[in-house]
């Protein structure tokens, strides 16, 4: 009755065919037999209805395959996890048959997500806080879609303040270099600083520039001159990390 759904029955074994279909609603499909006597040739019918299971819709597809996506199936490196993250991580491209994409809201924290590997790019970025994320995950089955979002937080960097901090307080005298038999109460000869702290750059200024009227920027040398005096010449090395 329906052929779309039994498109044919196999007059020799009887064996109909049954071709389900993407729809919203079962199918109930008439099968009419054909009954001939065969000695006086007589002919009648009989019909029978029987309902054949349709098979889900696209839409209802890429739904169910939607639901079924989880964070679990992200890739982190270690260490990592969706509420801390400090590196690159990978995103599934496929879920149940269905074809998953991916954008992020906050694009300065993740510069991008390759659509052929669902490798999402980290870029940290100094701040107070670390940045909450939103992934939202398009999942298509042929033309019908369906939408998921998942938060996640990115650690940030420290600030240019918190990490200079850091150099400054680790800067002591301790990293200066006195000539044998010198200190810091009693110079008299070319004191060598320190160029870097940590991750800091330093430049060095006298305070007293006839006294050390230079400071080699690539060795750190400072160039003292001493001067004729009744007194010795306290000088300030300032240090700008």
């Amino acid at each position: 009755g329906t052929v779309a759904w039994i498109p044919t029955i196999d007059s020799s074994s009887g064996i109909a065919m049954v071709a389900r279909q993407q729809s919203a609603l079962n199918e109930n499909v008439t099968l009419t037999a054909a009954l001939t006597h065969a000695a006086s040739g007589f002919t009648d019918s009989k019909p029978f209805v029987v309902t054949v299971v349709r098979l889900p819709t696209d839409t209802e597809l890429s739904q169910a395959c939607a639901d079924n996506l989880t964070s679990s199936g992200f890739i982190f490196a270690s260490g990592d996890s969706s509420a801390s993250i400090t590196q690159n991580f990978t995103l599934p491209l496929a879920q149940d048959g269905c074809s998953v994409s991916w954008v992020a809201s906050e694009g300065a924290w993740i510069s991008g997500i390759n659509g052929a590997t669902g490798v999402a790019t980290v870029a940290r970025q100094p701040s107070s806080i670390n940045q909450n994320v939103t992934l939202t995950a398009t999942v298509a089955k042929n033309l019908a879609t369906a939408t998921k979002t998942f938060p996640i937080t990115i650690v940030r960097l420290p600030t240019k303040d918190e990490t200079v901090g850091v150099c400054t307080k680790a800067l002591d005298s301790s990293r200066l270099t006195l000539a044998t038999g010198d200190s810091l109460g009693a110079v008299t000869q070319n004191i060598t600083l320190p160029t870097t702290q940590g991750e800091c750059s330093i430049s060095w200024a006298s305070g007293t520039v006839a006294w050390i009227p230079t400071i080699n920027s690539s060795n750190g040398i400072a160039t003292v001159a001493r001067q004729q005096s009744a007194l010795n010449e306290n000088v300030t090395l300032t240090a700008t990390l």
